[in-house]
């Protein structure tokens, strides 16, 4: 694939900065940000697209989303591998109902097309959200006007050219998919009736992303995640798969049952617990095409089917409850 790279900085209206890219490049310099845009041959109007053509994690890719609150246009801006809980989104406009925007809604509404709705040249006030665990991410891309064109940007910028504000309360892992509101040019969309969702969990990876001490005992440390991890998965309608390391260890699997399974890697060296989840979600992403992974394991990541959605296993640890 290949791809142009400019910069706002005194940037004319040409073939590769006209129309809907030229409207982003003008509120951006308005906004004092000089970003690098980036435009490739092939669509990048899902965030598992835009991160596969930046090489790029999905937590990276800053996904602008439409919604619909008691009828008027709002605008959330999150992460790529998030999803927003509509109750949530509800609950912080004032209980506002929340519904699709279909593609008339979001032209009419932002003035661009759906996979190239970008949070820069919005129209003035529009509501904006902004999901506050965008700030954990550092480096993010966003939508540059068309399905084939994004930006360099961060969530600084992102408050500042929006004139939005924080919201949602930082990571979004209890998903709302049940009660999901279908979004155009989303991967795998949500309504009632679909397959159950999949989490398959790297345990080792999760364990690792905090500093706290897990080294000095690893399994007592396993064993705490997995009771998080437990406590968590009976609070939402999904199929889980927590994935370790090692051999069998009692105290790690008393956590499994109903809806949460414990697994081991099948042998011993590098890697083998990520052979185990490839294994798992190769087996059971048919049966369950909203799957997510949990890790920040590059190497896995690039293991995994496309579709399959990732979750950083640092936002994923800090959003579940706390051991008890």
């Amino acid at each position: 694939m290949s791809n142009e790279t400019s910069t706002n900085a005194g940037v004319a209206p040409t073939a590769s900065t006209s129309g809907s890219v030229a409207r982003v490049v003008e509120a951006l310099d308005a906004a004092g940000i000089d970003a690098e845009v980036r435009h490739f041959d092939e669509s990048t109007r899902t965030a598992a697209d835009a991160a596969a053509a930046l090489g790029v994690l999905q937590a990276q890719i800053a996904k602008t989303l439409v919604f619909l609150a008691d009828g008027a246009p709002i605008i959330v801006v999150m992460g790529g591998d998030d999803r927003v809980d509509t109750e949530a989104l509800g609950a912080a406009l004032d209980g506002a109902t929340i519904g699709r925007a279909d593609a008339d809604s979001v032209r009419s509404g932002t003035g661009f097309a759906i996979g190239g709705v970008s949070p820069a040249g919005l129209p003035r006030g529009l509501t904006v959200l902004v999901d506050r665990s965008l700030s954990e991410v550092g480096e993010l891309w966003a939508a540059a006007g068309t399905p084939k064109s994004v930006y360099r940007t961060s969530y600084g910028e992102l408050l500042s050219v929006t004139g939005g504000r924080e919201g949602l309360g930082g990571p979004t892992v209890n998903t709302g998919r049940k009660r999901g509101v279908e979004h155009p040019g989303v991967e795998h969309p949500v309504a009632e009736g679909q397959s159950t969702p999949l989490w398959v969990i790297d345990g080792n990876n999760v364990m690792g992303s905090a500093a706290d001490g897990w080294w000095n005992d690893p399994s007592a440390a396993a064993a705490r995640l997995a009771e998080r991890v437990g406590r968590w998965a009976r609070s939402i309608d999904a199929a889980l798969a927590l994935v370790f390391d090692g051999s069998p260890d009692d105290a790690i699997s008393a956590a499994a049952g109903g809806n949460l399974e414990v697994l081991y890697a099948r042998r011993k060296g590098r890697d083998a617990a990520d052979d185990r989840i490839v294994e798992e979600v190769e087996a059971r992403y048919g049966d369950h095409p909203e799957t997510t992974v949990v890790t920040s394991d590059r190497g896995l990541i690039g293991r995994l089917p496309p579709g399959v959605l990732v979750t950083g296993a640092g936002r994923f640890l800090r959003s579940l409850p706390e051991s008890s």
